[in-house]
């Protein structure tokens, strides 16, 4: 929709582009015209002046016209983009209102023949996937580019609606769930988290639900798991007065990674989504980012999409995804030979590892 709008926006620049030369062509034609006429027929010069001169206002007359034409053109481009928005579909607000407890600590996440496609006349992205994610526990989504991942991931999060059959977390419908409680109960952690402009409190606790000694708590734990310089901003320890740019400009990919899993643990969330939270961090800090949470998200249940081998050290349940359907899933530690090389798993490997570009 943004690109259609861009095109037309450029279409009516041109169009009143194209006027405006047109006119001016126009005036410059005509007042040649005139001017020959005038000279060579004879006419008094008094006369011939009056022709000009109203000829000219004549021309600015109808240019002005013109560009305004061509403004209001412009300014219901906005207008325009606004009926557009109001075409969208709208998606369902849900008509279960939870109660404030929900989801509890250790409930689990259950996937009932469930298919999901991102329009309806494209391919399913998840076909028939039938599972349950125990509550409490860490588990790995890993499969080839493709196979799923993020859209089983992002699925808990109702941005999409099964075509066919449900997702139950807690023993609730999470279609029929109002949306902004869903979203906002349940923790997403990007690969590339959002900060805004301002201080490191306000970036760990926006809306300020939480004490300065817990969001001082928190950071001191994250920045105990990094080194010397992974902590540091502009030569400088991090604390929560630290000066965050726009988009986090002034830290590394990393470190923003590590703010956004200060976040999941200050919120401490039911349910935690992790797109590879710590891709961009060095491995021996990854290492020990993620005994930290297994230390400090013990009752949480924790979703994790795997790019990297190292993601599923110690996680104690795993999906295998291939080409939206599930094809395996427990306990890494018992995948052995066998598990199908279009799984991701490596044959004949005691944990499963995700090959470079297969996520």
């Amino acid at each position: 929709m943004a690109n259609v709008s861009l095109r037309h926006h450029v279409s009516n620049v041109r169009y009143s582009f194209d006027i405006a030369t047109d006119f001016e062509l126009t005036s410059i034609r005509s007042t040649f015209i005139l001017t020959v006429t005038a000279i060579f027929s004879g006419i008094s010069p008094g006369l011939t002046a009056f022709v000009l001169v109203a000829a000219s206002k004549f021309v600015n007359a109808t240019h002005a016209l013109c560009r305004q034409y061509g403004q209001i053109q412009l300014d219901f481009v906005s207008v325009e983009r606004i009926v557009e928005l109001l075409q969208l579909p709208q998606e369902s607000k849900g008509d279960i209102d939870p109660p404030a407890s929900w989801p509890t600590y250790g409930s689990d996440i259950v996937f009932e023949n469930v298919t999901m496609k991102y329009a309806p006349h494209l391919d399913p992205a998840l076909v028939d996937i039938t599972c349950t994610i125990p509550g409490g526990t860490t588990t790995a989504i890993i499969g080839r580019t493709g196979s799923g991942k993020s859209t089983l991931a992002l699925s808990l999060l109702a941005t999409l609606e099964p075509t066919e059959g449900r997702i139950l977390i807690d023993g609730i419908d999470i279609s029929r769930v109002n949306k902004q409680a869903l979203r906002s109960r349940i923790t997403f952690l990007a690969q590339e988290p959002v900060l805004f402009p301002g201080t490191l409190r306000h970036n760990l606790d926006p809306i300020e639900e939480y004490s300065d000694a817990a969001c001082e708590g928190v950071l001191a734990r994250i920045s105990g798991t990094s080194n010397a310089t992974s902590a540091l901003v502009g030569g400088r320890p991090w604390t929560l007065s630290t000066e965050i740019e726009t988009g986090g400009k002034n830290l590394s990919h990393g470190q923003r990674q590590l703010i956004g899993l200060a976040r999941a643990i200050l919120r401490r969330s039911a349910i935690i989504i992790m797109d590879e939270a710590t891709a961009s961090v060095d491995q021996e800090t990854a290492w020990e980012v993620q005994k930290l949470l297994r230390d400090e998200l013990t009752e949480s249940t924790v979703v994790s999409i795997a790019h990297r081998a190292e993601a599923v050290h110690g996680v104690g349940n795993c999906l295998v995804l291939g080409k939206g359907r599930l094809i395996r899933q427990g306990n890494p530690a018992d995948f052995g030979s066998g598990s199908g090389g279009g799984s991701g798993v490596n044959s004949g490997s005691a944990t499963p590892s995700v090959r470079d570009g297969d996520a």
